[in-house]
């Protein structure tokens, strides 16, 4: 468990692949790759911890070992491919001028 935010959380991932379920504060990336009670589990102080540790041996490893196939590459490129088309039709894209300021509010 990491006391930092990470942006997407590799090592809770190469933890599942490995079949280990995971304990996070779920914080940045790692908020989005457990499953609560599922492939690990989020605290947010010692006693949360101490309780989570108590559980570790009710989660399944194949569990974890599932949820990590649902990051290779193949399947994280779909989904930002996927996400780039979605966030694109749906707002207004402006061209700007080298040099020139911009303005977010506008």
């Amino acid at each position: 468990m990491t006391q930092y935010t990470e942006p997407f959380g590799l090592s809770i991932i190469e933890a599942m692949a490995a079949g280990a379920p995971s304990i996070t504060t779920g914080k940045g990336g790692t908020g989005e790759t457990i499953i609560q009670n599922k492939t690990g589990f989020f605290c947010n102080d010692a006693g949360d911890i101490v309780e989570a540790y108590r559980k570790l041996s009710s989660l399944r490893s194949i569990d974890c070992i599932n949820r990590a196939k649902d990051y290779t590459l193949e399947k994280m490129a779909q989904n930002t491919s996927t996400f780039s088309h979605i966030k694109s039709d749906s707002c207004k894209l402006k061209r700007y001028k080298p040099g020139t300021s911009i303005d977010p509010t506008s």
